[in-house]
């Protein structure tokens, strides 16, 4: 994220100094959240981290239907027992209020939770291939600077200066299907319909 920051630091500062600054450096754009949704490996990843959040939330969920017949439970019989049990019974749940709340904070409280710990742990290796791939077509290919347009940030570069979207060409080489084209003679594939993720 800090080397995104920096990047859009720099672009600002060209930008301000004047686009005609710029106009024999050669330039190209990416999406980057779209590189990532086409990638595999990605792909594997979400999928894995969607089936552990599915498996905390039934954990959850069955905690909460275990409280929940247990206070209606305990609302049924109140009127019929002691003062001693009447109060015991609500200590306990409260206590399984207070071990569930727990639980979910060690799940899902930010940025420490299981939840973001894992996320992380599957992340960093992918956004560290695309920073790979990304400065591998650029010294390939001669770009002078590559611009990440899903970055917050709407920068006008006038068309005809650029090579519009790179995202098919880092995606090749993440995949490996560039190289494999040119030593079989076969055009790489068609690029792939990007799918947005869907955030946390």
């Amino acid at each position: 994220m800090s080397r995104s920051l920096s990047l859009l630091a720099l672009l600002a500062l060209l930008f301000i100094q004047g686009v005609a600054q710029a106009k024999d450096m050669r330039l190209g754009v990416i999406n980057s959240e779209q590189v990532l949704s086409s990638f595999t490996e990605y792909q594997t990843s979400m999928r894995a981290l969607k089936e552990e959040k599915e498996d905390w939330d039934k954990q959850i969920a069955a905690r909460e239907g275990e409280i929940e017949a247990e206070v209606n439970d305990f609302r049924l019989q109140e009127n019929t027992l002691s003062p001693v049990s009447r109060s015991e019974r609500r200590s306990e749940i409260d206590r399984k209020i207070a071990q569930l709340d727990e639980f979910k904070a060690e799940i899902y409280a930010e940025p420490n939770g299981r939840f973001f710990r894992r996320q992380k742990e599957l992340m960093e290796p992918l956004v560290n291939k695309v920073n790979e791939a990304i400065r591998a077509v650029a010294e390939d290919e001669g770009y002078d600077m590559i611009l990440d347009n899903s970055m917050p940030i709407v920068v006008y570069v006038k068309e005809e200066s650029i090579d519009i979207n790179l995202n098919q060409k880092v995606l090749e080489k993440l995949q490996g299907t560039a190289s494999g084209a040119a030593k079989t003679g076969t055009p790489a594939p068609a690029p792939a319909t990007p799918v947005l993720p869907n955030g946390k």
